[in-house]
């Protein structure tokens, strides 16, 4: 362009270009537009796809560049009172660990480069997932190691690109805990040589529910109540 030259702007292809970012997410603040989307690689794919040049610095512009959108792949085995974690994300065929997934998160880095002009980003929802799970994360294991008690974390949307993969224990648990409408009442043992009053048999009720998921639990009546009646109804009711 020569210094002399005239560029006469283009207002309607400047409206154009406006509607279309605010048209995928995008909301202009300060001197820069900031994505509403949770998973900031859907706009750009999509505007890629209108022919933009996609820029990550001042060095850097791809144009063919190609957004690989990832799954997440968890497998979750129960370990009498805890649930192992292990798993990986994959890109088509690239695969990343989930070791290195957790890296970058802690780095607060979603960019993934893979092969070539391929790209992905660490989706927003991976990060609120694995965010949760980060501080069961074992180094020395590579693996996560949820309590029994965090299980709520095993529960996920099937639509944000997370799968949960549970064996038959994981699967049964869970089950249990969403159908659960009450504490089902336990018959006492006949080798029982007296009768529960009406907390007492409640107590036991609750002692075997706890038993049944290996939850912890503190049994804490008024003294002369009958705690001791309760417990070993409890290890008769496991001995039957």
């Amino acid at each position: 362009i020569s210094p002399t030259e005239t560029i006469h702007r283009n207002l309607l292809l400047e409206k154009e270009v406006l509607q279309e970012l605010q048209y995928v997410g995008f909301y202009k603040s300060g001197n820069s537009w900031t994505s509403l989307s949770t998973t900031t690689h859907l706009p750009l794919h999509h505007l890629q796809n209108q022919g933009w040049v996609i820029q990550y610095s001042e060095n850097e512009i791809i144009q063919d560049v190609v957004y690989l959108e990832g799954q997440l792949n968890l497998e979750v085995s129960y370990k009498e009172d805890w649930f192992e974690i292990i798993g990986e994300a994959k890109f088509e065929d690239y695969k990343i660990s989930l070791e290195d997934i957790l890296s970058k998160i802690k780095k607060g880095d979603k960019k993934i480069q893979l092969t070539g002009n391929r790209i992905s980003v660490i989706q927003d929802s991976w990060v609120q997932k694995l965010k949760a799970l980060l501080p069961f994360y074992n180094e020395s294991t590579k693996q996560i190691q949820l309590p029994l008690a965090m299980m709520g974390h095993l529960q996920t949307n099937e639509n944000n690109n997370i799968s949960i993969q549970k064996d038959t224990l994981t699967t049964d648990i869970l089950n249990s805990i969403n159908d659960f409408n009450k504490i089902e009442k336990v018959t006492p043992p006949s080798s029982l040589i007296l009768e529960l009053r009406n907390y007492q048999q409640d107590g036991l009720n609750w002692l075997a529910f706890l038993n049944k998921y290996n939850f912890g639990g503190i049994l804490a009546d008024d003294m002369g109540l009958g705690k001791t009646a309760q417990i070993i109804s409890l290890l008769l009711h496991k001995k039957k």
